[in-house]
Formats: structure tokens, C-alpha cells, sequence
């Protein structure tokens, strides 16, 4: 009897311990399950933490992006110029990387980047510009305002979407669990739509880099010609620098913007490396730089006229005009800006500029952007105004040198007009007449910056 109960006990221990155990079973899977949720949390936490940082990185950097852009307007000399238009750069870099770590995978948000890209586009042109020794123009300015005004509604409309954010109702890391198919136009959640909203502003094609671009959709009136290649792009710089090159040219990027180029570096034999920009359409020269020290001057304005003439003349733009001469770097450099003739008329927007070292003559800079942007041939109006009308509007005391016709642009469109030339007290003027209305449309100080 006593061994049949002793058979009967251990039996009894394992019921119970099977039982403890089915228990227990559920204690375990909570802590298992809490110690999932936890985890859960904590990288969810980790995640959206993330995702701030970055939202308010990218408000920061539009912010700065505003400001900058309103040092940029009164800058004037080329060193605050240089420094204004790499704050922008840096401005730019960053509110790209920032924008980038968002999860926006269902809202692309393409025209959001594209007016981020042509904020950085606009400022390597114009650091370009300046470094070639040329002052920003009124469109550069019209631009830059332009470009202020759309940061300063880029930033309200962040500020909104941070105020929802910041409510503790929605989170960032919410959204990077939508997939890319239920974004089907329309705002799928209430924490997107001002981006939403932002990129169908910036669609509407306000975000034109000033009014003197041309339109969305529109190509420059002066890229004529066939997509060319990369091999292709190596030879026009060949053929441009000539004699001057050390070794083959080489592609080092590609550009965006308003004339997308490839971007070239060429060795030359005085050890100097030249950078040069080749449109993909057609493959035109728009800008090339092979700065160095110039230490001397030999050279006399003229000289460095006819130089200019001669170069420009040899790179297919024949008979052009002397729009201005300046001498920059303690007047060691010249620029001389030339602008091409039709029936009689200076088509100013079409400019060209190149660069002289003043001690022997060499061509260190070349720049045909606007000319790319403009040149076609016009319909030109026929004036209602006669030069000798035009020339007796100026004022009484200016020794008047000349009246030429005129195109010039005006709040972003082209005017024909009249070019007074003329001086007081020895200061040279430019009093541009309007040839159909009268109006006096520009006065231009020549030699001001």
C-alpha cells in the first residue's frame, strides 16, 4: 500500500509543476511582450527624437536662408558679396541634408527641393559673377528679393507644421509608417499638409530665380544646337582654350539650373588649372575662369579692349560693341563687357565679358551666361521718339557725347530706348530715354559699382 503511494506522489509533482508552469506561461509572455513594447517605444522615441532634430535643423536653416538673403540685398562690396552668398551656400547644403532625413517617402516633395537647389544655383552663379570681377545687376538684386520673400513663406509655413508637431497629437515617426502608395495627391495626414501646401505653392512656378528668367518650361533663347556628350563637352574646351592647355581637359561635375553644363578642369602651361562651364544643348562656352596674381600692369585700356574684341571674335561672337571697361585688383585686371548689335541697336541683356591680366595681355576669365539666357533676333518696335527728342530731354547741364539705341530691361522686360551718353563735372553719365513713351527709364553713374 505504501509503495503504491509512493508510485502516486511524484505523479502528483508533476501535475503541479506542469500547472505552475502553465501559470507562469502568461507572466512570462507579458514580461516578454512589455519588454517588447518598451523596447518598441524606445526606438520610436529614438527615431521621432531624431526626426525633430532634423525638422528643427531644417527651420533653422530657412530662417537663416531669409536673413542671409537680406544681407545679400545692400551687400555691395565684393568681399561682403563673397561671404553673404557662402553663408547661403552652407544655408542651403544643410536644409537639404536636414530635409532629406524626414520621412517624406509618400510626399516627394519635388518642388520643395528644386526652390532649396535654386537658391544654391543662383548663389555659386552669382559668387561667380563677383569673383570675375562684375557687380550684381538690378534683375541679380530682383532675383535675391524674389528668392527672400518665398524663404519667408517657406519658413511660416514650417512654423505652422512645427506648432501641430509640437502639440504632442502627431508624430513624425507615425509618418514613416505610411507607404509610398497611399499618397495619392491628396493629404493623407494632417501633419504633411502645409509641405503639401508648399509644394503645390512652389509649383505654381513662383519660385523663378527673378523676373528675369526665362519661364517655366522655357529654354534659354540662346542655347541653340544638339544635346551633347561628355566627350563631346572635352573638345569644346580644347578648342576654347587652345595652345594654353597642358593636358586634356577633364569632367568634374555636372550643373543644374538654368544652363545645365558640364563642369570642366583644365590643366594650363603656367601651372594653373582653368574652370570651365559647357552647356549640354549645344555646347557653348558659358563661363570660364583661369584667375592668377597679377602683379603689374602694362597694358593700357585700349589694349585690353582690342584684346577682347579679337577674343571674343575668335570664340563666334563677331562684331560686337563696347558696353563698359573696368579696371578691378588695384587695376591690375580689366573687364571689358561687349554686347552684339541688331540693325543699329545695342542689345544690351545679350552680354559678354572677359577678363584681362594687365601684364601680358592673357584672357583670364570669360563669361556669355546672359547672352546664353537672351540672344535671339527681336521683333524690335519702331520708335515714336527721334535721338535729337531723346537728346534734348536730358538735363541742361550734361555735356552730351552720344545717343545710341538701346534694349535694356526694366523690372525684368526689355525696353527700347535711347542711350544718352553725356558728363557733369567730369563724372560720366548713361540717361536711358524711353524711344516709345519718353519716359526716362534708367540713369546709370558709368564707372559705379
Amino acid at each position: 500500500m505504501a509503495r503504491n503511494q509512493g508510485e502516486v506522489a511524484p505523479t502528483r509533482r508533476v501535475n503541479r509543476g506542469a500547472l505552475g508552469a502553465l501559470l507562469l506561461l502568461p507572466v512570462l509572455v507579458g514580461i516578454w511582450g512589455y519588454g517588447q513594447m518598451t523596447a518598441r517605444r524606445a526606438l520610436d522615441l529614438r527615431a521621432e527624437n531624431a526626426y525633430r532634430r532634423a525638422f528643427h535643423g531644417l527651420i533653422g536653416r530657412v530662417d537663416g536662408l531669409e536673413s542671409r538673403l537680406d544681407t545679400l540685398m545692400v551687400a555691395n562690396t565684393g568681399g561682403m558679396l563673397l561671404k553673404s552668398l557662402e553663408e547661403v551656400r552652407l544655408q542651403v547644403t544643410t536644409a537639404s541634408e536636414d530635409l532629406n532625413l524626414l520621412p517624406l517617402g509618400a510626399v516627394p516633395l519635388n518642388q520643395v527641393k528644386r526652390f532649396i537647389s535654386q537658391i544654391g544655383e543662383l548663389s555659386r552663379s552669382l559668387s561667380l559673377k563677383v569673383q570675375g570681377g562684375q557687380s550684381l545687376s538690378a534683375d541679380d538684386r530682383a532675383a535675391i528679393f524674389n528668392l527672400r520673400d518665398q524663404s519667408r513663406y517657406f519658413a511660416s509655413q514650417l512654423n505652422e507644421l512645427r506648432a501641430l508637431q509640437q502639440s504632442g497629437r502627431l508624430r513624425w515617426v507615425d509618418q514613416d509608417r505610411f507607404s509610398d502608395a497611399s499618397y495619392d495627391g491628396e493629404v493623407k495626414s494632417p501633419l504633411l499638409d502645409p509641405l503639401v501646401r508648399l509644394d503645390k505653392y512652389f509649383a505654381q512656378g513662383v519660385a523663378k530665380a527673378g523676373a528675369a528668367a526665362p519661364k517655366p518650361g522655357e529654354s534659354p533663347a540662346g542655347l541653340v544646337g544638339a544635346e551633347i556628350s561628355a566627350a563631346d563637352a572635352v573638345q569644346v574646351a580644347r578648342r576654347f582654350l587652345g595652345d594654353r592647355l597642358a593636358g586634356d581637359p577633364k569632367v568634374v561635375s555636372e550643373t543644374k539650373g538654368e544652363l545645365p553644363s558640364y563642369r570642366l578642369d583644365a590643366p594650363l602651361k603656367n601651372g594653373l588649372t582653368a574652370h570651365i562651364d559647357v552647356t549640354r544643348r549645344g555646347g557653348h562656352v558659358a563661363w570660364m575662369l583661369a584667375d592668377r596674381s597679377v602683379t603689374s600692369k602694362t597694358l593700357q585700356p585700349s589694349d585690353d579692349i582690342r584684346i577682347a574684341r579679337e577674343f571674343a571674335t575668335s570664340r563666334g561672337y563677331p562684331d560686337m560693341a563696347l558696353e563698359s571697361f573696368t579696371e578691378y585688383d588695384a587695376k591690375d585686371v580689366g573687364v571689358v563687357s561687349l554686347v552684339p548689335r541688331q540693325d543699329g541697336v545695342l542689345l544690351y541683356p545679350d552680354l559678354v565679358r572677359v577678363r584681362i591680366a594687365q601684364d601680358n595681355g592673357e584672357v583670364i576669365g570669360f563669361n556669355a551666361q546672359s547672352y546664353l539666357r537672351y540672344h535671339r533676333t527681336r521683333v524690335l518696335p519702331s520708335p515714336r521718339l527721334t535721338a535729337a527728342e531723346a537728346r534734348a530731354r536730358a538735363v541742361p547741364n550734361l555735356a552730351v557725347s552720344g545717343v545710341t539705341p538701346a534694349l535694356i530691361r526694366v523690372e525684368g522686360k526689355e525696353v527700347l530706348t535711347y542711350e544718352v551718353r553725356g558728363s557733369i563735372a567730369g563724372q560720366e553719365y548713361r540717361i536711358y530715354t524711353n524711344a516709345i513713351t519718353g519716359d526716362e527709364g534708367r540713369l546709370d553713374r558709368v564707372g559705379a559699382s
